[in-house]
């Protein structure tokens, strides 16, 4: 769902800076970026080792860049509510 959202902010003009993602720095974000952006991802329930919090699963490409770009004050999670 991810990268769907990345996509969406693209085609409505937004510049998305696709730079390596540092580490994740705040546990707060990347929880409420979970329950916002990874219950209604079509990977959720079957397919989705790190929704599923099995231990070592990393979240997708398009949950990090996300991440980062939230963590720069780029988006916010609620631009991520509107357009998901």
């Amino acid at each position: 769902m991810g990268f769907l959202v990345i996509e969406r902010l693209i085609q409505q003009g937004m510049n998305i800076p696709f730079e390596k993602p540092s580490q994740w720095s705040d546990p707060g974000n990347q929880e409420e970026l979970m329950v916002t952006l990874c219950p209604v991802c079509p990977f959720y329930e079957n397919d989705c080792d790190f929704a599923q919090r099995q231990e070592g699963a990393l979240p997708c490409g398009g949950f990090l860049l996300l991440g980062e770009l939230i963590k720069r004050k780029i988006i916010s999670i609620d631009i991520i509510k509107e357009i998901r």
